[in-house]
């Protein structure tokens, strides 16, 4: 890499990392190559090493943002026993769960095309998820899509109203919740 010493070299996981960060506290418009390289400390030659544009790299944020927020989790819930349990925890993790890179990526959405399309296949994704562990934990099949939109809903409202309120809600909370829907 000519006139760029081999620690300066940044990876594509430590760039897109720092824009997840520069997006949840600054908002998309700060999503620029020169000033996150100044933050990191290096040319805006080692971002172009990486991504042939801005735009190549908002595509990658965001598929990395759908990684960590809904792929992630759900495999991560995959690890519990049954679809009763996986629905109680993940309510759980929802519900406490910052809110404030969510908050970014949707706000961004309003203006940006691929961040709206994101934004569609991730709630289509958690929905569809939510619909398995209810169909999973026998609810009716005329109810299950209803019940997953409603706590879907929940978890936005949560967004919104950034609720502390729902941090008093232990794990048997939840569990009591999952037990009215599926019953």
């Amino acid at each position: 890499m000519y006139g760029v010493r081999m620690k300066d070299a940044l990876t594509v996981e430590v760039w897109l990392r720092h824009g997840l960060k520069v997006l949840r506290d600054d908002g998309p418009d700060a999503l620029k190559a020169v000033p996150m390289a100044r933050a990191l400390g290096v040319s805006r030659g080692s971002f172009y090493w990486h991504f042939k544009d801005i735009s190549q790299f908002h595509v990658k944020l965001l598929d990395l943002w759908r990684d960590l927020s809904t792929q992630q989790v759900i495999r991560g819930m995959d690890t519990h026993p049954t679809a009763k349990v996986r629905l109680s925890k993940l309510m759980y993790h929802a519900m406490r769960s910052d809110m404030a890179l969510e908050r970014a990526v949707r706000a961004w959405a309003v203006s940006n095309e691929k961040a709206a399309e994101t934004i569609a296949v991730v709630d289509a994704e958690r929905v569809g998820y939510l619909v398995n562990l209810l169909a999973g934990g026998e609810a009716e099949a005329a109810a299950t899509r209803q019940h997953a939109l409603f706590i879907y809903w929940a978890y936005l409202g949560r967004m919104v109203t950034d609720a502390g309120d729902a941090l008093a809600f232990s794990e048997s909370d939840f569990e009591a919740i999952v037990r009215g829907l599926t019953a």
